[in-house]
């Protein structure tokens, strides 16, 4: 912003791409005339604790500038507050100065991005009811009631209706068991890392990771320290991923397929199930790591696994999403009891970007998001229970920009008498 205002002849056109950061930083701005048109990706529109921040900064443009394109992104799916308001969870918009436009008529047509293979047939909608965006059924949201306190904005929590079945879902989240004989941490330190049991590696020659958007990190680090094979998965991504060339020892294959049934336009070539993953790429004899990210499909690509499959793995390491949603708290209940007749829970850490969820006049919920370490009953111990444990020094901060969410989010019942 300084170096446009020093030139005043020049047409300066800025572009913003912060994943949540703009909004503060659009808020705090000054003298944002200096551009002739602004080009923003705004994220996590659904963020309802954030709606008068996301207000006040929107205004704060409409004041310079025209809002003259809309593009949604195909990653992400959508939110909706009633039948008739729907809009992307994420989306890039176009602002051109009032002085640079010509008038035009208001209309509530959005772009569909070409990300994640995006449809060009579905280029255009309207902000109605009805619309395919292309996205899996995991990635509608309804948002619902919050208590927001606007001294601290981030002190946000959804908060649900008393329902047996979501008291027993927390329950299924105490941990109860430790693995041998510890646990460490692989990845960068910061969204993309992951905790997980050395015993379990060091015993593993193969892996399969699930959900990494042209960049896994986890699954290359693992590799090298553990000499695993590692098979990436994702059929939003056509480009491959390799290991860095820094990692001698790494061995990763990409795969252009995703886990699970076909959703939106995609072509249901590229869709496996978990059997024709480890029939294809893995040994009869061999145990892999499981790592699965992808978004919220993990709800409907895990009850695929029979007690069989589920064997096979000594490891799975898993991001649980929007498990605030209640209206699928049975069937998240079903799979965590089926994956605990296999495994147990040995590591849980929040995500700080979400907040929590709270059932109404209990005091007990945990966060939208966590990350979730599972090994075989075979290399775990058992312990005396604790809701959650924060591992200084192993758990970080998935964003920075925020404050970290310790074991303290964790408020889970006790054990059902």
């Amino acid at each position: 912003t300084e170096r446009a205002i020093k030139d005043k002849n020049a047409k300066v056109i800025g572009v913003f791409n912060l994943e949540s950061v703009e909004w503060q930083l659009l808020h705090e701005a000054s003298r944002l005339d200096a551009y002739q048109m602004l080009v923003i990706k705004f994220y996590w529109l659904e963020d309802q604790s954030k709606h008068l921040l996301y207000l006040q900064v929107l205004e704060k443009l409409l004041r310079t500038f025209v809002l003259i394109s809309t593009t949604a992104s195909a990653c992400h799916g959508r939110w909706q507050m009633a039948e008739n308001l729907v809009m992307p969870r994420v989306m890039w918009a176009t602002f051109l100065r009032k002085d640079a436009v010509q008038n035009a008529t208001c209309n509530t047509q959005i772009l569909m991005s070409r990300e994640c293979n995006g449809d060009s047939a579905m280029a255009n909608f309207k902000l109605l009811p009805g619309q395919g965006f292309g996205e899996p059924e995991d990635l509608i949201f309804d948002v619902f009631g919050q208590s927001y306190h606007p001294e601290d904005p981030k002190d946000v929590e959804y908060i649900l209706p008393y329902k047996e079945v979501s008291l027993d879902l927390l329950r299924t989240f105490r941990i109860c068991h430790k693995c041998l004989p510890g646990l460490q941490r692989i990845g960068p330190n910061k969204d993309g890392g992951y905790l997980i049991c050395q015993h379990a590696a060091v015993n593993s020659t193969a892996a399969i990771s699930i959900g990494i958007r042209g960049f896994d990190p986890f699954g290359a680090e693992l590799s090298e320290r553990f000499e695993v094979r590692v098979d990436g998965f994702d059929c939003t991504e056509d480009a491959g991923y390799r290991c860095p060339r820094e990692l001698k020892k790494c061995r990763f294959d990409f795969h252009p397929f995703c886990v699970g049934k076909p959703f939106g336009d995609m072509d249901p070539k590229r869709f496996m199930t978990i059997t024709e993953i480890l029939d294809r790429f893995t040994k009869p004899f061999e145990e892999p790591i499981l790592k699965i990210d992808c978004e919220g499909c993990e709800w409907s690509v895990l009850p695929e696994f029979s007690l069989e499959v589920l064997q096979r793995f000594p490891m799975i390491i898993m991001e649980a999403h929007w498990l605030e949603k209640q209206e699928r708290h049975p069937r998240y209940l079903e799979l965590m009891r089926n994956l605990l007749q296999v495994f147990v829970l040995v590591h849980s850490h929040a995500c700080n970007v979400f907040g929590v969820w709270t059932i109404d006049k209990t005091g007990f919920g945990m966060p939208r998001i966590v990350e979730l370490t599972f090994v075989r009953k075979d290399y775990a111990l058992a312990v005396p229970c604790e809701n959650s444990i924060y591992r200084d020094g192993m758990d970080v901060r998935i964003a920075r920009m925020f404050d970290e969410l310790r074991a303290e989010a964790f408020r889970l019942p006790p054990a059902a008498a």
